[in-house]
């Protein structure tokens, strides 16, 4: 935007998209990230061009954009989870398992994601090797820890083999904690390969 300020509204739009924020306000020498949900749960596959016509104080703007729906493969994705529940004991330690799911044919050789939780009940501690943990791959690793999050890393230079537990994260239950107390068990930022190449994780966490 250049001097003046700018007001607009987004008054035409296709059906699959639905932005954050339909209105409002842009300064002189600035710039605007309009987040939208795309939503394609009553189309096919194919290619949707539309336009999304914004209103403003300069006159109308016409933004094109096109929406590429492809057919759903489940070997584009890896399932990566923890239990729907997992329970524990005040004062003691609880290892949260992670799984993945079917690897198909992907060849998957690093995987970091950040682990959260709720620091009133639930305090991540350290991460230790699963079942299926390749036995090539250095051990995993945990940093930037918080008491309610961590980050986790994972690599080596084989492919992992098989799905199953990967890792347990290890939790510390706060001793106050009591019947009726809950934390959700967050998997977020999973990023696989290294963000180069490999399916696209489907993440499901869980709850203590």
């Amino acid at each position: 935007v250049g001097s003046g300020l700018l007001h607009f509204d987004i008054t035409s739009a296709p059906t699959w998209f639905n932005p954050e924020v339909t209105t409002g306000w842009l300064s002189a020498f600035s710039n605007f990230t309009l987040n939208a949900e795309i939503n394609t749960d009553e189309l096919e596959a194919g290619e949707y061009p539309d336009l999304i016509t914004f209103e403003t104080n300069d006159g109308p703007l016409f933004i094109p954009c096109t929406l590429n729906v492809v057919p759903y493969d489940s070997s584009n994705y890896l399932e990566i989870s923890t239990p729907v529940i997992v329970h524990g004991n005040p004062g003691f330690t609880v290892d949260i398992p992670v799984y993945v799911g079917e690897l198909y044919a992907n060849d998957i050789y690093s995987m970091s994601f950040t682990f959260r939780t709720d620091d009133r009940t639930l305090r991540p501690i350290d991460v230790v090797r699963g079942l299926v943990y390749p036995v090539s791959w250095t051990d995993p690793i945990l940093e930037n820890m918080t008491d309610s999050s961590a980050n986790i890393y994972t690599q080596g230079d084989e492919p992992l083999m098989n799905s199953g537990v990967l890792l347990y994260i290890r939790c510390f239950v706060q001793r106050g904690t009591v019947i009726g107390d809950w934390s959700p068990l967050i998997l977020d930022n999973v990023t696989l390969n290294g963000g180069e190449g490999g399916p696209t994780p489907l993440v499901n966490g869980g709850f203590f």
